[in-house]
């Protein structure tokens, strides 16, 4: 037996860590909600469920009671909008922001939003919901409006500059294997056919990321395809790759590129996620 040393007396009469009450869990909660919708512009009770609560048995139920708890504050901190699939968005009201701006958050409201009820929500909708999951994993994503509002570590132009294209979002991939710098990946959703032009700028990507882009420290490394399974756009992109690069190309390009598909229904609702890299 070893002997008692003095950092085992110190541990003995070090006061035990003091569980959060649960009115402090809550207000963490709501809080996370807040900065959840500042960040996606516009967001769903299960966007809430799944990105607050993402292993909560009763999720859904916790984030209505959440959601309720929030618009019913006075003054209201979010906003019920009927969005463009006949469901319900929230999006942050001018007290919400500036809520947000006492907690250190910049952000602006979403009172002046189009896009939630325009026909642009669905891609915006499964675009948000991709990097809201990305996120859960330990990354951090930004979507093409919040790097428009200067959130994200890289003006438009800079993106522009990385990517050679402004892509529909940017994910900061969490490295574990000691790797040094921050890596980019361009995430592209596609929600209606496009024609091969369009595809071969988002495949450009892949191209610049095998080649070493980077700026400013950070190193892009690739490509992510985004979009409903069942309309099956992974099918075209793997035809339009095949169209523009040849043999060699494709050995180089390929590995980065990333197909991730998922299942949906109205008022959209998700399924589970497939990410497949690109084999062609």
């Amino acid at each position: 037996m070893r002997p008692v040393s003095l950092q085992d007396v110190a541990a003995l009469l070090r006061a035990p860590a003091r569980r959060p009450s649960s009115g402090e869990l809550r207000r963490r909660a709501d809080l996370a909600a807040l900065r959840l919708v500042a960040r996606y512009a516009h967001c769903t009770v299960a966007d809430i469920a799944a990105s607050i609560y993402p292993s909560g048995t009763y999720a859904t139920q916790s984030a209505q009671r959440l959601v309720k708890r929030l618009i019913e504050r006075e003054p209201a901190l979010l906003v019920v909008r009927r969005n463009a699939l006949g469901g319900r968005s929230l999006v942050l009201s001018r007290p919400g922001a500036a809520f947000l701006e006492m907690h250190g958050t910049l952000c602006h409201h979403g009172m002046d939003l189009a896009s939630v009820a325009g026909p642009t929500y669905r891609h915006h909708a499964i675009t948000s919901r991709y990097c809201q999951m990305q996120e859960l994993t330990g990354a951090t994503a930004w979507t093409e409006q919040a790097i428009g509002q200067g959130l994200a570590p890289l003006s438009q132009r800079q993106v522009l500059k990385l990517c050679g294209k402004l892509p529909d979002a940017i994910v900061e991939e969490r490295r574990t294997d000691g790797s040094a710098g921050r890596f980019i990946r361009a995430i592209e959703t596609e929600s209606a056919r496009k024609g091969t032009p369009f595809l071969a700028k988002g495949l450009n990507i892949a191209k610049r990321a095998s080649d070493g882009a980077s700026l400013y420290g950070f190193t892009l490394t690739g490509v992510t395809f985004v979009y409903d399974a069942e309309q099956d756009h992974g099918a075209r992109i793997k035809r339009v790759a095949k169209s523009i690069w040849d043999e060699q190309q494709r050995r180089a390009y390929a590995p980065h590129v990333a197909l991730a598909s998922v299942s949906t229904r109205l008022p959209l609702a998700f399924g589970e996620w497939q990410v497949r890299p690109l084999k062609i």
